[in-house]
């Protein structure tokens, strides 16, 4: 139990990373486009 508890903690970990990481490459990428069109 304590194990699966621990497995379902880091999968939803990595998940919080991924999407914190895939909003900061989408905004990244936007102020780049913002950036080349001045």
């Amino acid at each position: 139990m304590l194990i699966q508890w621990h497995f379902t903690g880091i999968k939803t970990i990595e998940a919080r990373s991924m999407a914190f990481y895939t909003d900061l490459s989408e905004k990244s990428k936007v102020h780049g486009d913002d950036f080349k069109t001045r």
